[in-house]
C-alpha cells in the first residue's frame, strides 16, 4: 500500500485493539482487529493534485470490539456528505462481537480527498479499517 495522509477529528478518537486471531469473518482480519472508537471525521488524501472528481470503491471495515448487545452501538456513516449507512449496528450485522463486517460502496465521486464521517445515536462510532480503489 503506498503512504496516504489520513486524519481523524475533531477530537481525539480512542483506539482499540484485538488480536487478530480472536478476529472471525472471512475478511482481513487483521484489519478489522484494530480501529477507534468515537464520532469523527476522517479525511484520506487521495490525490493532492487532482483538479477533477473521480469515481472510487470504497471499503469500510468494522468490529465490535466489545461484548456490546444488538442495539448498544448504533451510528450513521457518511460519505462525501451523503449519508450511506443509517443506523448501523453492527453486533447486529456481524451476528456478535469480534466478527470482522465490510461495506462496500460504488461510484464515490472524490478529488483530492475522501471524507468519512461517523455519528452515533447509541453508544460510540467504531472504524477499523479504509480501503480505497479507483475505478
Amino acid at each position: 500500500s503506498p503512504a496516504v495522509a489520513v486524519t481523524v477529528g475533531p477530537h481525539k478518537p480512542h483506539w482499540c485493539q484485538q488480536h487478530s486471531s480472536l478476529v472471525e469473518g472471512e475478511e482481513l482480519t487483521c484489519v478489522a482487529a484494530s480501529g477507534f472508537e468515537g464520532d469523527a471525521s476522517v479525511n484520506v488524501l487521495l490525490d493532492p493534485k487532482a483538479d477533477r472528481e473521480r469515481a472510487y470503491t470504497v471499503r469500510l471495515h468494522f468490529l465490535e470490539p466489545e461484548s456490546a448487545e444488538t442495539g448498544r452501538r448504533v451510528f450513521d456513516v457518511a460519505l462525501q456528505g451523503s449519508r450511506v449507512l443509517d443506523g448501523f449496528d453492527i453486533a447486529a450485522e456481524a451476528g456478535g462481537p469480534l466478527r470482522a463486517v465490510v461495506k462496500e460502496f460504488r461510484g464515490v465521486r472524490a478529488a483530492k480527498e475522501l471524507k468519512i464521517d461517523l455519528k452515533a445515536s447509541q453508544g460510540k462510532a467504531v472504524l477499523c479499517g479504509v480501503e480505497v480503489v479507483a475505478e
